[in-house]
């Protein structure tokens, strides 16, 4: 199985509602394509996350007796509601699930317009990392901060001890795990806020896909969700970002100003 074949199985697959050879064929595609697992935790997030918000009201009890009563009543004087009561006394199951699945329609476009919609999946955990991991290695020593990660077998180019011009300072750094290989993050200060710039290896990702913005003789990508900004390039086999709850001009500059890991 290819990944646009996939991607096209994706919805049905966290539904279940694929049959066993194709979920077969589907989970071991799965099971050696990175892109493709992160669209499918991604679909599975928001499954989660419409599952959480939608309310189940139930219907008052007799509701479809007096329905039914009602109709019979309208029947001489409109004959059409006749036909409606008659299918919801034969089909009673199909009609309440029909509703039901228009009900669910409704409100996911409601929320859809209310939610702000998900990052992409490699974006959404770069900043679920930043904002969720603690440091782990406290220093503001960047030849001490390398040789850590050397010692956790990440080889890193030399690390600035600030983000000049922006007086963020090296506070330390950490490692988070991201499909099975290691994300190196600094992390940097400056006035209570935090940003941190973020390597990992290895991992396959079509960065054409994001907002591009030209920023002097590079091209980053950018990234928006909530009060958070991320700006990502791609250098050979890794791929950098900065993220941080920073005007994303700053954190381009940043970038810009940096190029390195």
């Amino acid at each position: 199985m290819n990944c646009r074949t996939a991607d096209e199985l994706f919805t049905a697959y966290v539904d279940g509602e694929l049959g066993t050879d194709t979920e077969t064929s589907l989970a071991a595609h799965l099971e050696v394509c990175n892109t493709c697992r992160l669209e499918v935790e991604v679909e599975e997030s928001v499954k989660r996350m419409v599952s959480d918000r939608l309310q189940h009201i139930p219907a008052p009890v007799g509701l479809k007796s007096r329905v039914c009563a009602a109709l019979a009543e309208e029947e001489e004087h409109r004959p059409w509601w006749h036909e409606i009561s008659r299918r919801v006394r034969r089909h009673p199951r199909q009609i309440v699930g029909a509703l039901a699945a228009l009900f669910l329609v409704a409100a996911v476009g409601i929320l859809s317009t209310v939610l702000e919609p998900e990052p992409p999946a490699l974006a959404a955990r770069l900043m679920r990392h930043h904002a969720d991991c603690a440091v782990q290695f406290a220093t503001d020593k960047p030849l001490t901060v390398k040789s850590w990660f050397q010692s956790q077998g990440i080889d890193v180019a030399d690390t600035p001890s600030s983000l000049a011009p922006f007086e963020y300072s090296l506070i330390g750094a950490h490692i988070c795990e991201m499909l099975h290989q290691n994300a190196a993050y600094m992390v940097y200060r400056h006035q209570g806020k935090e940003v941190s710039i973020c390597r990992v290896d290895g991992i396959p990702v079509d960065l054409q896909k994001l907002e591009h913005v030209d920023y002097g003789s590079a091209r980053f990508y950018t990234v928006t969700y909530g009060n958070s900004n991320l700006v990502m390039w791609q250098e050979k086999e890794s791929v950098f970002a900065i993220v941080g709850q920073v005007k994303s001009e700053d954190l381009m500059a940043m970038a810009a100003e940096t190029r390195i890991l």
